[in-house]
């Protein structure tokens, strides 16, 4: 009976923080499944607290991310909009790089950057997952870099890489 009584002890979910249950039917998705020991179940968000956006920026984008904040010595500036409120442009500051590449089939390889609003008690949209557009201040550069950069390193990485 105590080896009964543990085992259904151990049927219990318990989340390692506190928040809401983000995932959705999970009836249909827990019903008559096969659960490993270590498998994602569900999500839970924490949605008290700080409001923090992590996106993923391209790998081939973290050079200019990384020069421009050895530059400027203080936290990059971010504007932003998210797309469940596509009417207001926010600010924000670049706290944290991930040191690692990260693959997803999704975006390819990418680094997960994580951006701290200004004001985030302006913000009233608790959604998780939304989409966001952002631009990160990197500082000025030429007109004809903004608009070619792109092409240039294609035809570095791809062409000139190459024949040397």
């Amino acid at each position: 009976r105590e080896i009964y009584v543990e085992q259904i002890g151990q049927l219990a979910v318990r989340s390692p923080l506190e928040g809401q249950v983000i995932s959705s039917d999970l009836q249909r998705h827990l019903l008559d499944r096969p659960i490993r020991k270590g498998q994602l179940l569900l999500e839970v968000a924490a949605t008290a607290g700080q409001w923090v956006i992590e996106m993923d920026l391209p790998d081939r984008r973290i050079g200019h991310l990384q020069r421009a904040r050895k530059a400027a010595g203080e936290p990059l500036r971010v504007s932003f909009i998210l797309a469940a409120d596509p009417g207001r442009q926010l600010t924000g500051t670049v706290s944290e790089v991930s040191l690692a590449t990260q693959v997803t089939q999704e975006s390819g390889h990418t680094i997960r950057v994580t951006i701290v609003p200004d004001d985030a008690d302006d913000i009233d949209i608790r959604q998780v997952r939304t989409d966001v557009s952002v631009r990160i201040e990197c500082g000025d550069c030429s007109l004809g870099y903004a608009w070619f950069h792109d092409v240039s390193e294609l035809i570095q990485s791809k062409v000139l890489f190459y024949l040397r």
